[in-house]
């Protein structure tokens, strides 16, 4: 049986945090099919479109911020592995308070692969 491969959704603002979170992902899940967008709609809207098996995102974006794309999605699924990461006051608070999986400081990207596996894990044996 071939294992499909994970697609991620990646929604940020800003062009170097995305390019960080992008080459974190590709180091640990190679065969991945990561999707990034600058701001929360579009991202939604690729989401609702094609799915994802997890979603990585800011908090501060406009017109539609993380929190915001995080109640969208738990509108749908409540089980998605969905990883905030922001450095942005409050950011934490607002995010946990939308449903994320996970809560990550910007300065720690690098665990971000770590995070992620384990609740890719959590969601396959709570599915399957």
């Amino acid at each position: 049986m071939e294992v499909k491969p994970y697609h991620f959704v990646v929604a940020d603002d800003d062009q170097r945090t995305l390019f960080i979170v992008e080459s974190a992902l590709r180091r640990a899940f190679p065969s991945a099919e990561i999707s990034s967008f600058t701001d929360g709609i579009s991202a939604l809207h690729h989401y609702e479109q094609y799915g994802a098996d997890a979603v990585v995102t800011d908090q501060s974006m406009i017109p539609m911020n993380g929190a915001d794309l995080i109640r969208a999605i738990r509108n749908t699924d409540q089980e998605l592995p969905i990883v905030m990461i922001s450095n942005s006051p409050n950011a934490e608070e607002e995010g946990a308070a939308a449903g994320y999986s996970a809560f990550l400081d910007k300065g720690h990207v690098t665990r971000l692969s770590t995070v992620l596996n384990n609740l890719l894990e959590k969601r396959r044996h709570s599915v399957g």
